[in-house]
């Protein structure tokens, strides 16, 4: 997450962990790994992802499951319970895929309505900004 130290991205990692399974998806096997093994020095529970994981129940906290693959973006779901993350949001990377250009009549939107999945998540546990004109 970008200007976010790393202990403070750890914890918004633990909290949408409370409530939604956490994939993150690197774009190496190496990046795999490499996350699996920096999440364990860090105490946070992190295994590898299989699909058979997905129907898995569990009646406590999932660890966060790491998926090589790629992805230009994150999202999350209150709907699916799910935050899907890329290695470039956690480690505040450039993503590699150019944003489509704006459109000239498109309204622009307020920054806080096009937040980082991080900024989401911390909106949707407490409030949405107070924001008057």
């Amino acid at each position: 997450m970008r200007g976010t130290a790393f202990s403070q991205t750890l914890s918004i990692l633990e909290g949408l962990r409370n409530e939604h399974r956490v994939v993150l998806v690197a774009r190496s096997r190496g990046q795999v790994d490499r996350l699996l093994a920096l999440l364990r020095e860090h105490d946070l529970p992190a295994d590898p992802w299989e699909s058979s994981l997905w129907s898995r129940r569990s009646t406590g906290k999932l660890p966060f499951y790491v998926l090589h693959g790629d992805l230009s973006t994150g999202f999350l779901s209150g709907e699916l319970r799910l935050a899907l993350l890329t290695e470039e949001e956690l480690f505040a990377k450039g993503a590699r895929h150019k944003p489509q250009p704006k459109s000239r009549t498109a309204p622009s939107s307020p920054p806080w309505k096009t937040s980082t999945w991080a900024t989401m998540w911390c909106m949707s546990n407490m409030g949405s900004p107070n924001i008057e004109g």
